[in-house]
């Protein structure tokens, strides 16, 4: 099994990022400066590894909000945590400069799968009229973008993680709005909100597919 060594530590993961979503300049600057106060001894990995507590901590909430949809407030809080320690890891581990950077990656973005399950899966227990069909295409939708951000990774060497200006902070973001939705408004419009939210996602889906499968076949990634 090839293992890295000193001779390549230096050449771990080097891609090109691309996220020009509504809040990326803003959420730039504020983890610049607060990366400066989080302590030494908090490492990019502990930060990571914590979405495993906000993706339990999801499902918690999501099941205690069955019987009183205030519970939804907790889980918007932990929302706001992981949207925060998945975006600081990665300004904490330029500091750390190891070779812990493959491991980081990789399971950063299979946690923030996990955590994108959690929260779908959490709707399906507040919601009754939140269907398996509902579920599995809410699942299949939302997986597909993250799919197609890793693909177009391999091929190209450049990761794009938000397209027409949203991204993953304005994904959760849209989540905390959802639950506000759910503690306000009755569950019909709520359900029916959701499914228009999966259609145009789809749509947006199918879209970007076609673009970058034109771009591709253009040499122009």
């Amino acid at each position: 099994m090839h293992s890295l060594n000193s001779e390549n530590k230096n050449n771990l993961i080097k891609f090109e990022k691309i996220q020009h979503s509504f809040f990326a300049n803003y959420e730039k600057l504020f983890l610049e400066k607060i990366s400066l106060i989080v302590p030494r001894f908090i490492k990019s990995s502990h930060l990571t590894l914590i979405t495993i507590l906000w993706s339990l901590l999801i499902i918690i909430f999501s099941f205690l909000a069955q019987y009183n949809y205030l519970w939804l407030l907790a889980s918007s809080v932990v929302i706001i945590f992981h949207c925060l320690t998945d975006a600081l890891d990665i300004e904490i581990e330029k500091r750390e400069k190891n070779i812990k950077k493959y491991w980081n990656f990789y399971i950063d973005h299979i946690l923030d799968y996990f955590f994108l399950i959690a929260i779908i899966i959490g709707y399906s227990l507040v919601l009754s009229s939140f269907n398996g069909y509902l579920l599995a295409s809410s699942l299949v939708v939302s997986c597909s973008f993250m799919t197609n951000s890793f693909l177009y990774l391999a091929i190209t060497n450049r990761f794009k993680i938000a397209y027409f200006k949203i991204g993953p902070t304005e994904g959760k973001f849209l989540f905390i709005a959802i639950n506000l939705m759910i503690i306000l408004l009755e569950e019909r419009y709520v359900i029916f909100f959701i499914k228009l939210l999966v259609l145009f996602l789809a749509v947006i889906l199918i879209l970007i597919i076609y673009k970058n499968q034109h771009n591709l076949l253009q040499n122009r990634p």
